[in-house]
């Protein structure tokens, strides 16, 4: 059976329910239909964006 692919929104939408503790990790994995060690590598892409966001933002602030 071929891996299932999840959009962006989806991702996003367990990101945010991971970091508002709502729920386990592992009841988020078994609602996803995804490993745990899925959701932690989303939480890792998630965390990225944000850093290279801030980064970008600082960068700009500093321009200006």
């Amino acid at each position: 059976m071929p891996a299932m692919q999840h959009s962006k929104a989806i991702r996003e939408l367990a990101v945010a329910r991971i970091r508002s503790g709502g729920a386990p990790l592992l009841d988020l994995a078994r609602e996803y239909g995804v490993s745990t060690n899925t959701l932690r590598a989303w939480m890792r892409e998630s965390n990225l964006r944000l850093r290279s966001q801030e980064e970008a933002r600082r960068a700009a602030a500093s321009l200006s």
